[in-house]
């Protein structure tokens, strides 16, 4: 048969087979018919299985369930243009592989032939795959690497051959390269052997070429050669300079019990690679030296353990099957020695094990996390490779935590790998601890914890034990695997001794948490409970909000790096608060809704009757942005209460600091109340710019930044009018302050006209305030005339306005007339 046209003979065939039979009496007809109907729906689906995807209703249908197809960490796949037999020799005009930036490797006019029929021996076998252009545009974000369970099937491709291409944003300059290959990768991480050849097309004689075979139980063969005369695409790629001559040599053979290794790497006059070794029966002996710093690939790991490792391995025979083995791996910040007997050969210790040994002078540098300094384990490694067991002991200095520190924190530690399962137990008893805040008053000087927890195979996460205690904690968690492969943890927790947290503080609150996981690929199901009890923060305003008894709920559920949460309810004696949302990929897509009862306070302003609002919280963590909008009843601001206000902010948080931008829309006795500004915080202060201000009779517009509370520099525009502050006449001006070396200037100029002050009987006809010089000793000069209701009056002078703590100083010296007298000050006032 050679194509769809096959599949109508073979029905019509069929069919007349149908009528014959049907008019057969030598058998029931009905036990015919229906053995004839299951014979032609049996070669109707061979037919269709074999040749529908030849027909181009069959190539679209594999194109939908190809694209978006997860590649492991790389990304997703997406094709186009799928034509040719499918079962034999296909071709694809466009394949692309995107991660969440975007694409990152494409592929045009790829063409592959195959042998599908060997696949029933678990054996993908392709004569060849040939692309005209590979690109490789830039590197990917590796989603995290989960566990391996090894290739389903083996890969024998005879030849590959295509057209590569590096972008710079992948190897810092632009390479194009022939490549030609053959590979065979056993399934189950039996072996895997080939060759590579990559010959530039831009510069000549610069190559790659590469041939291994890492089979189980054959000759080692790892051969590495790369060449370019003046830098390139290849030493990019590596993450090494691009413009610098880039050679690599590498070299190891023999068989697992007899070979050598020799390997080297130059760019300009620099060996960021050097190893050298040799093995035989009766032992053996490697070394090498790594330049973390030389590659941006290691350049991350060179800031956590040192600019160069350096390895000693050496072996000699000592009893049958047995090796003397000493190792030595070494960095600036990290050392690990191992000695004992064994077998590298067979991945296997002797009776007595490995001694271990790991020292680290920084352990925050290594781990990351919170502050911690030298660390130390000790112990014995015994077994396999597949069956393996570390029984030692752990310590860690200077664990600092925020405000809470603890001088050692140490205990006995055993891991256990088998059959794929990691299973990791110990127990933990902190010393020396001490410290401000809510930490320190419940972990107090001794905490102590004890944990049991699993990687199972399938690289799921089983936490079967954890106690916890301090002087205000004590926590109790356990977990374990159902009958039908489930997941399942809970617990609860008590915190008190709150009263040594802050002044104020009292009480104590409690939580329970249950989490279950129908089995592997299922997505974790949480639910957590907390609630208070006389409970007191210390912080009078949220107290009253959140009563003696908060109490706080949320359900959610977490797949593969993606937090949902279905729902958070706080519940407060004069609050109320509810969110959900979704974390994903570091994205987040949260909405929350809020009220609260007043009167509560917000420096000079207060806040009375009911307070309500929704926002959101969107996108990532690393750059957060909040929404929020906000109604409150009535807003108590000094000589202008506001009523119906409306508050919106939008909140960013950058590298450089967090900005945003707030306004506020009210109604008062006066008219309409309307204000907005940008902020920006950076460090140890507030930035406010575009700043523009029109409520009760004041009008105000420019810049303003504060540095620990106090004005660094200022432009603002200020005039009043009637209304809130002025009963009458009118004062504008103009406020500049700048940061110079000396500390802030500032500059004033006020004038007043007409202006008379709410209550007040005297009016200033006209006046004018001048200063200029450094904020914290203003000079300043004032001259005013006006009227009162007994005479009229004037005044001029100068004086100094110096910063005290509180407040302000204010000298004066002048003269003045008030009615027919004149007044003059005989020493500064």
């Amino acid at each position: 048969m050679s194509g769809p046209s096959d599949i109508e003979e073979v029905v019509h065939e069929v069919e007349e087979a149908v009528v014959k039979v049907a008019r057969s009496r030598g058998l029931p007809k009905a036990i015919v018919a229906v053995c004839v109907i299951i014979a032609i729906v049996l070669s109707g689906l061979l037919l269709a299985t074999r040749y529908g995807v030849l027909l181009p209703q069959g190539r679209h249908l594999i194109e939908a369930r190809a694209n978006d197809l997860k590649l492991g960490r790389f990304g997703r796949l997406n094709i186009e243009g799928l034509s040719g037999d499918v079962w034999r020799h296909f071709a694809l005009r466009r394949l692309t592989i995107s991660d969440e930036k975007g694409v990152w490797l494409e592929a045009r006019n790829l063409n592959v032939s195959w042998h599908y029929a060997e696949l029933l021996q678990r054996r993908l076998h392709a004569e060849s795959i040939t692309a005209q252009q590979v690109t490789i545009l830039r590197r990917p974000t590796l989603t995290p690497k989960q566990k391996s369970r090894g290739l389903p099937v083996s890969f024998d491709i005879d030849l590959i051959k295509a057209r590569l291409e590096l972008q710079p944003a992948f190897s810092y300059r632009r390479g194009v390269y022939d490549v030609t290959g053959n590979l065979d990768v056993q399934r189950r991480g039996r072996g895997q052997r080939g060759r590579i050849s990559a010959a530039s097309v831009l510069h000549a004689g610069d190559h790659l070429n590469l041939q291994f075979d890492l089979g189980k139980n054959l000759p080692l063969l790892l051969v590495a050669d790369a060449h370019e005369a003046r830098g390139g695409a290849l030493a990019g790629a590596l993450g090494l300079p691009a413009d610098q001559p880039f050679d690599l040599k590498a070299r190891a053979d023999g068989k697992m019990s007899s070979g050598k290794l020799a390997a080297v790497a130059t760019f300009g006059g620099a060996k960021p690679l050097e190893m050298r070794g040799a093995w035989t029966p009766e032992g053996g002996q490697a070394s090498g030296r790594l330049d973390l710093t030389a590659s941006t690939l290691t350049r991350k790991l060179s800031g956590r353990l040192g600019p160069e490792a350096l390895f000693v391995i050496t072996g000699a025979r000592a009893e049958p099957g047995l090796y003397a083995l000493s190792a030595r791996v070494q960095s600036a910040n990290l050392t690990v020695l191992a000695k004992g007997k064994g077998n590298l050969g067979e991945r296997r210790t002797g009776p007595k094990g490995l001694a271990l040994t790991l020292d680290t002078a920084n352990l925050s540098k290594i781990s990351g996390g919170p502050q911690m300094g030298p660390a130390r384990a000790v112990g014995i490694l015994t077994g396999t490779a597949d069956d393996a067991r570390f029984v030692g002991t752990a310590a860690v200095d200077r664990l600092k935590l925020g405000s809470y520190g603890l001088d050692r924190i140490s205990g006995p530690v055993q891991l256990t790998r088998k059959a794929g399962v990691l299973s990791v137990k110990g127990q933990a008893s902190g010393a020396g601890g001490q410290g401000t805040g809510v930490l320190a008053a419940i972990l107090g000087a001794k905490p102590s914890a004890s944990f049991d927890a699993q990687r199972l195979a399938d690289g799921r996460l089983s936490l079967r034990d954890l106690e916890a205690t301090g002087a205000g904690l004590k926590v109790q968690a356990s977990g374990g695997r159902g009958l039908i492969g489930g997941l399942n943890f809970k617990g609860r927790a008590e915190v008190s001794n709150l009263a040594a947290a802050r002044t104020g503080a009292k009480g104590s609150a409690s939580a329970t948490w249950s989490a279950t996981q129908g089995g592997p690929g299922k997505p974790w199901t949480l639910s957590a409970d907390a609630k208070g009890a006389g409970f007191a923060s210390g912080f009078a305003e949220l107290d009253r909000l959140l009563g003696a008894s908060p109490s706080l709920s949320a359900k959610g559920n977490i797949q593969d790096g993606k937090i949902s949460l279905a729902s958070a309810e706080l519940n407060g004696a004069a609050v109320k608060a509810t969110s959900a949302g979704v974390l994903e990929n570091g994205a987040l897509k949260f909405k929350l809704d809020w009220s609260a009862d007043g009167p509560f306070r917000a420096g000079p302003v207060e806040i009375t009757g009911k307070a309500r609002g929704s926002g959101a919280i969107t996108g990532t963590l690393a750059e957060p942005r909040a929404d929020l909008l906000a109604d409150f009843d009535a807003l108590d601001v000094p000589r202008l209460p506001l009523e119906a206000a409306h508050m919106t902010l939008t909140c960013m948080r950058r590298p450089d600091g967090s900005s945003g931008l707030v306004t506020l829309a009210a109604t008062s006795e006066y008219g309409p109340a309307v204000g907005k500004a940008a902020f920006r915080f950076p460090q140890g202060g507030v930035d406010l710019s575009d700043v523009a201000i029109d409520a009760g009779g004041l009008k105000a517009s420019g810049a303003l930044a504060l540095r620990r509370s106090t004005p660094s520099s200022a432009d603002l525009k200020i005039m009043l009018s009637k209304g809130a502050f002025l009963e009458a006449g009118q004062v504008t001006g103009a406020v500049k302050i700048i940061d110079a070396s000396g500390g802030p200037r500032a500059s004033l100029n006020l004038r007043a006209v007409n202006a008379v002050l709410p209550g007040s009987r005297v009016a200033i006809s006209t006046g004018q305030l001048t200063a200029d010089g450094p904020l914290d000793r203003l000079p300043y000069a004032a001259d005013a005339k006006g009227a009162s209701s007994n005479a009229a009056w004037a005044f001029n002078g100068k004086g100094v306005i110096s910063q005290t703590r509180p407040g302000y100083a204010i000298a004066f010296d002048g003269m003045g007339r008030y009615g027919s007298r004149d007044l003059r000050t005989l020493e500064t006032a």
